[in-house]
This record gives structure tokens, C-alpha cells and sequence, in this order.
């Protein structure tokens, strides 16, 4: 037996997948995919004017992040800001 049959008897059984559940999991992942809404449908573009060294301390931190941190990050960000901030108004009214 080569050691490459041998490697792939060696599996353990509940590692062992079909091509039938291959396909299953695809199909699954992709519909929930087309499924959900596309960023243009929950976000709007905007522009807005950021400090240059803001701008290269954000790159940096994206550099070895996914597709699509940027924005989580700054929308996460602005959130918090803006929670924050209402909160400060608040207080100040109150």
C-alpha cells in the first residue's frame, strides 16, 4: 500500500465526508449567501475627508485582516461613538 492510500485510510471515520455532503455544504453556504443582503442594500456610501496618519494607523491594523475589516472596524468604531455620544448629550440635558 503507497502512503498515499495508506494516509487516507488512516482517517479517522467521522473525518471521512461524501461527495454528497461536499455538495450539500456548498450549496447550503451559497444560498445563505444569496440569501442575505448585499452591503449596497444595508450600507450607504459616503465620503468623508480622515487624517492622513489616522488613515496609515487603520491601513496597518487592515494589512493582515480580511476582505471587508475596514469597514466592520469603522462602523464598529462610529457605533460605539455614537452610543457614547448620545449618551453625553443626555447627560448634558439632563
Amino acid at each position: 500500500m503507497s502512503n498515499e492510500n495508506k494516509a487516507k485510510t488512516d482517517l479517522p471515520k467521522e473525518d471521512i465526508v461524501t461527495i454528497e455532503e461536499v455538495a450539500t455544504s456548498i450549496m447550503s453556504k451559497f444560498e445563505e449567501r444569496i440569501n442575505r443582503p448585499t452591503k449596497e442594500q444595508t450600507h450607504i456610501r459616503r465620503s468623508f475627508l480622515i487624517n492622513r496618519e489616522l488613515d496609515r494607523q487603520i491601513n496597518e491594523l487592515a494589512r493582515k485582516q480580511p476582505r471587508g475589516w475596514k469597514t466592520h472596524f469603522i462602523n464598529e468604531a462610529l457605533e460605539i461613538l455614537v452610543k457614547s455620544y448620545r449618551g453625553h448629550l443626555k447627560d448634558d440635558n439632563a
